[in-house]
């Protein structure tokens, strides 16, 4: 409670030593797995070196969490994972006239006066549709930047079935817990080998959530690591996870869907900007975990192009539209 109490008093901190390097100070001098708790769980720090401005920032706001949506400060989206963000916002961003352009490579932008002054050629073969466009905005992604910039995430996807009504994790749970359908699990560095010098943050999400059938569990895996060791770490953490559990002997646990992938993502996001011409350009997105971090990011891309706050993923209530009919 005395580093709670200090990291919310200090914000604004300019401290050059680490969240980890404050933790072991002999004014806390806290233990390995309480460091590791507030490193990797609370501030979800996917690197042990975090500042610790950044992180005091990230405990104001897991501390902030609790008793907002329940007793524990975790948003889990209901009937898909945390991709649903993205696309309630393509979707708000249509209503208000916006049209995503997907596999198709811009050839040309030309730009003269008028409502709509972008004129955009798209890389197409002859007769092809929607080779060309006119637009009053133009967005696209960030300009390509260097490696130092930019990491890049091994991540994975995998679908495990069996253990009853609620699956193989339903033990993870206290019997009394009011939500038994998700949960975050951290393996912190070095835990499972030396080469294993990053945290790796695993989300579950059972059949609750409406994700996957009842009785199944869908485990979210990432870690800040590339090339055969990275897949390698991720794949032990799951096994393990798997087999930590007192009554794995007994089950039949299978592995129903396995996919993994590799993204490069921004170190930091700088938000977006205008070029000379006025095209818009994002960033790709970040390594954060951080629910109220990717949304402040959607508003501010909306207001951008919209000039409009107020019904930023604004839900409108339409079952009363045609009662005085």
């Amino acid at each position: 409670m005395k580093f709670i109490t200090f990291s919310q008093q200090n914000l604004s901190s300019t401290a050059p030593e680490s969240l980890d390097d404050l933790l072991k100070s002999p004014e806390y001098h806290l233990p390995e797995n309480l460091r590791n708790a507030i490193q990797y769980a609370i501030a979800l720090s996917p690197t042990p070196g975090i500042g610790q401005k950044k992180a005091f920032k990230a405990i104001q706001r897991h501390v902030a969490g609790f008793s907002v949506y329940g007793p524990f400060p975790l948003i889990v989206p209901l009937h898909g994972g945390g991709g649903e963000l993205s696309q309630a916002f393509c979707r708000t961003a249509a209503v208000n006239g916006a049209t995503y352009i997907l596999n198709r490579k811009i050839r040309d932008v030309r730009k003269d006066e008028g409502e709509y002054p972008f004129d955009v050629t798209f890389d197409v073969e002859e007769g092809e549709a929607l080779g060309r466009v006119r637009c009053g905005h133009l967005v696209r992604a960030a300009r390509e930047r260097s490696s130092r910039d930019t990491v890049e995430i091994t991540k994975r996807v995998c679908i495990v079935g069996g253990g009853g009504n609620n699956g193989v994790f339903d033990e993870l749970f206290s019997s009394d817990a009011q939500f038994k359908d998700a949960a975050l699990v951290i393996v912190p560095p070095h835990a499972l080998n030396v080469e294993q010098d990053v945290p790796i943050q695993i989300i579950l999400h059972g059949g609750g959530i409406g994700e996957c059938p009842m009785g199944q569990w869908i485990i979210y895996s990432s870690i800040r690591q590339s090339g055969a060791s990275a897949l390698d770490n991720l794949v032990l953490a799951e096994d393990k996870l798997l087999a930590c559990l007192s009554s794995a002997d007994e089950l039949q646990i299978e592995k129903i869907l396995e996919l993994t992938y590799r993204c490069v993502e921004s170190r930091e996001y700088d938000g977006l900007q205008r070029d000379d011409e006025g095209i818009v350009h994002v960033d790709d997105p970040s390594e954060s975990m951080d629910f109220d971090d990717a949304y402040s990011k959607a508003r501010k891309i909306h207001v951008e192009l919209f000039g409009e706050e107020d019904d930023f993923m604004e839900q409108k209530d339409t079952n009363n539209e045609d009662e005085d009919e």
